[in-house]
């Protein structure tokens, strides 16, 4: 698994490497998942033939 993990050779701190590592995958999941569910939810708007209604002050 060390060619997983590069930063791996800091020792007692590989949980830090291992954040460090995942962080940019984390944020593009989140990215493409939140995404996906705008699309779902504007396209269930439209399908039923009305548009969101506005946030009210």
């Amino acid at each position: 698994m060390s060619g997983l993990l590069p930063l791996a050779h800091l020792g007692s701190d590989h949980w830090y490497a291992f954040a460090l590592y995942l962080a940019p995958v984390a944020i593009v999941v989140i990215a493409i998942l939140s995404s996906a569910i705008r699309q779902r939810r504007e396209a269930a708007e439209a399908e039923r033939g009305r548009r969101p209604s506005p946030p009210e002050a």
